[in-house]
């Protein structure tokens, strides 16, 4: 992994580790349907551990409109959703595109602290930095800066 992308990824850890999965009071107007096991790995398994397939069960998992508790749940995963992303896990894409779709339409840029807004986009210059003369991962690059609502889908900078 690129030197620059590594430290990116230990400032997430650092930012995002007052978050916990499910310390948030859950309400039945948006509530992220998953099996008692999954919900259970999630809140128990240290967040280092957490395999691909469950995060990816998860961000399927997830409503279109997220609530409040939701985003303090998907900031708790956020740092390692995103270290498996920029490891390269394909199966990771379209779970992440979700959540990160979802992020954007709640305005996270809006609401999240200046901190954890610019640690994530510290994280998506560096793994820009990273994919720089490789197509593919300047790709997904691109499309999870474009779902984050950070740039455009050509990869050209946003806002």
């Amino acid at each position: 992994m690129h030197a620059d992308v590594g430290t990116a990824i230990a400032d997430l850890y650092r930012i995002f580790s007052p978050y916990r999965f499910g310390a948030g009071a859950r309400d039945s107007g948006a509530p992220v349907m998953l099996g008692p096991l999954e919900e259970r790995l999630l809140r128990t398994l240290p967040i280092r551990e957490l395999p691909a397939d469950l995060l990816v069960a998860y961000a399927r998992a997830l409503p279109y409109e997220l609530c409040a508790p939701v985003s303090s749940d998907l900031r708790a995963l956020l740092p390692r959703y995103l270290e498996l992303f920029a490891a390269g896990a394909p199966d990771l894409d379209p779970g992440l595109m979700h959540a990160f779709e979802g992020l954007a339409r709640a305005g996270y840029r809006d609401h999240w602290s200046g901190d954890e807004v610019a640690a994530l986009d510290r994280f998506m210059e560096a793994l820009e930095r990273a994919a720089a003369g490789d197509d593919d991962r300047m790709s997904r690059a691109a499309r999870l800066a474009a779902a984050a609502g950070r740039a455009k889908i050509d990869g050209a900078p946003g806002p």
